[in-house]
């Protein structure tokens, strides 16, 4: 503030001081007026834009299959689009299902191997590729370069090479292919036994290791 204080006017200071104040007076007529605009826009729902928009992010959210709609690592994909459709014939009063169409395959066999892996029968996509645990939902490439089996992640056509590469090899209980073992009969099972023996008693290798716990049992 300017000038000599002794000169200020206390009548004048209260009066100017009570004129700021009253700026903020309470006012019914002021605040009709700045409280409600001229037009209220209308109230628009976001329930469903809501509820779209948690969808959307939720399918943005999840990782998409990096294997979907790809064919599987080291088929043939050619040999799987001109696969002959699978015929099937069920044995009466049993789940035995057969599969004329579909061929055996390989076994993957040398004398003194490190280890043999050995599943109980061919799968449907192991038979039409011609190569072991070809289906992409089949973890056993998976398994096996994860438990340090084999140096690297290798594709379903390196099962002819496990012998030479690694030492290791691949057989089977039962030869015939089917979609799944409930299929094949326990006749089919038990006449495996003294071929799969025959096997490892001429290849004579250092160990062996049961694919899946139904075989082992």
């Amino acid at each position: 503030m300017s000038g000599n204080p002794s000169s200020f006017d206390p009548k004048r200071g209260t009066a100017t001081l009570l004129g700021s104040i009253s700026r903020f007076a309470y006012s019914s007529d002021r605040v009709d007026a700045e409280a409600v605009p001229a037009s209220a826009p209308s109230r628009v729902s976001t329930r469903g834009l809501t509820r779209q928009s948690s969808r959307s992010i939720k399918r943005d959210a999840v990782d998409p299959d990096p294997d979907e709609g790809q064919p599987n690592e080291g088929t043939d994909d050619s040999a799987v689009r001109n696969a002959p459709k699978k015929r099937t014939k069920s044995v009466p009063g049993s789940k035995v299902v057969l599969f004329p169409e579909l061929d055996t395959i390989s076994d993957s066999l040398a004398p003194n191997l490190i280890c043999v892996f050995i599943g109980i029968n061919p799968g449907v996509q192991t038979s039409i590729t011609g190569h072991a645990y070809a289906h992409r939902s089949n973890w056993f490439w998976k398994l096996l370069y994860s438990s340090a089996c084999v140096d690297r992640l290798l594709p379903p056509r390196y099962d002819q090479e496990l012998p030479r590469l690694f030492s290791l090899g691949l057989t089977n209980l039962v030869s015939r292919p089917t979609a799944n073992q409930a299929q094949l009969s326990l006749q089919e099972k038990e006449d495996g036994v003294p071929i799969l023996a025959e096997k490892i008693r001429v290849q004579k290798p250092e160990s062996i290791c049961f694919v899946g716990k139904d075989i082992w049992k």
